[in-house]
């Protein structure tokens, strides 16, 4: 019976830790992120789909957890853009609804903006590009001309000594080695 006693409270107050988690700014943008591609998904186009704004409230006062509230814009059934709005409530209840009748839920969870993250919301649905990589730049005509003669004279060298071996020229400055322009020369 006691083991059961102990039982009991040690599930307690695992309970209780896990329901007083506050979610981090992270855990909260990766969050309102899957719920976008939820919203996006229940649009009519969801190819027209375009986020306005994100902000967390915390109107609820018996929830903990952050409400995130949602204003965006898509096609509707004649073409044109509507614009709607949603939130999310927790880690579960989301609700959609049109701009000209936001709902009563809407207007009361979402009237105060704790937190504005559209920017980092919409900088996890759409990263930005990686750097390109750094383009090698071609060997201009006068460096060109330059390579062709030092390997012509390496050449020449190389004729009457067996020792001398030629490296043919490069064709990009980044395979040049910092630009130069002359090729080197190997002895056996």
């Amino acid at each position: 019976m006691r083991s059961l006693q102990q039982l009991a409270i040690v599930i307690a107050i695992a309970a209780t830790s896990l329901l007083a988690h506050a979610e981090t700014p992270a855990e909260i943008n990766q969050r309102a992120a899957a719920a976008v591609v939820k919203i996006q998904g229940q649009m009519l186009d969801p190819g027209s789909f375009a986020l306005d704004d994100v902000w967390t409230s915390r109107e609820h006062k018996r929830d903990d957890a952050n409400i995130l509230c949602f204003t965006f814009r898509s096609h509707n059934h004649m073409g044109g853009f509507s614009e709607g709005k949603a939130y999310l409530r927790g880690l579960g209840l989301m609700e959609i609804f049109s701009a000209e009748e936001p709902g009563w839920s809407w207007l009361r969870l979402c009237k105060g903006k704790e937190n504005d993250i559209t920017v980092e919301v919409k900088t996890l649905l759409n990263p930005p590009a990686p750097a390109p990589a750094e383009a090698t730049t071609t060997v201009t005509p006068a460096e060109a001309a330059a390579q062709a003669q030092a390997y012509a004279d390496c050449m020449k060298l190389a004729v009457s000594n067996t020792q001398i071996v030629c490296k043919a020229p490069r064709l990009s400055k980044s395979d040049a080695g910092a630009g130069t322009a002359a090729p080197a020369k190997e002895t056996k």
